[in-house]
């Protein structure tokens, strides 16, 4: 069983993203068991597509929808697992071509506009779903962006890993949860659930996608780029 001792620069790109760090809240954790190589299966929960659609006067969707994620990992180096859009890939579709990352999900008749994909992670499911909160201002902040994470998007520079990362600090089949929606969590079973909520309130009417959300087990090397060992693709669909 290999033991992981965190590096001052994983420190505090940890710190920098929101994630705890070993000495700062996080929690040290030993494997329940071997692992070599690496392994990640994704499954949606609660249905057999991402799909949600906005209800009038709410104040985000949250989608019924999650996903249940198993992993195990045996490599060398530092590793998470992460979760982003791709939107500016060749083969997304719709394909942004707005300015900015377009991260999240993209209006299928105005591919230059994007919203907000929001998440959230945890051990075990949430019995009834997760409900996303807004901020102290609903109509300035309809999703609490604080502990309710953004899905950022590959064309991002430098792409954010720590932040993007849900489950970091692994270990075979342990790792620690980020603080999203609460701090000092970890799983030590190689399972964990992701909750995804959409920022539509204030968004034009139509139907919003990405066709490139991705799981994907990799390693960040010191200079924050990363090698991806594991990857899951999803499409996600959302109509206002």
């Amino acid at each position: 069983m290999k033991r992981k001792i965190l590096s001052v620069w994983m420190v505090l790109m940890l710190s920098f993203c929101g994630i705890p760090s070993v000495g700062s809240g996080a929690i040290a954790i030993t494997a329940s068991g071997d692992a070599t190589g690496s392994t990640l299966s994704v499954s949606i929960m609660n249905g057999t597509s991402l799909t949600g659609t906005y209800a009038a006067g709410a104040n985000n969707l949250s989608f019924s929808q999650y996903l249940e994620v198993k992993f195990s990992c045996g490599r060398a180096g530092y590793q998470a697992i992460i979760v982003s859009t791709d939107n500016s890939n060749l083969s997304a579709n719709p394909k942004y071509t707005g300015g900015g990352s377009g991260s999240g999900l993209v209006l299928t008749t105005n591919t230059a506009t994007n919203a907000a994909l929001h998440w959230v992670v945890f051990d075990t499911p949430v019995s009834g779903g997760y409900t996303f909160v807004p901020g102290a201002d609903p109509n300035t902040e309809p999703i609490k962006t604080s502990n309710q994470f953004f899905v950022a998007d590959k064309k991002e520079s430098p792409f954010p890993a720590g932040y993007a990362s849900f489950a970091y600090d692994i270990d075979a089949f342990a790792g620690n949860l980020a603080n999203a929606p609460d701090s000092g969590r970890n799983t030590v079973d190689g399972k964990i659930y992701i909750y995804l909520g959409a920022n539509l309130k204030f968004m034009p009417a139509g139907t919003y996608k990405t066709n490139m959300f991705r799981v994907e087990l990799v390693t960040i090397n010191p200079d924050q780029s990363f090698v991806v060992h594991n990857r899951k693709t999803f499409t996600v669909t959302a109509t206002r």
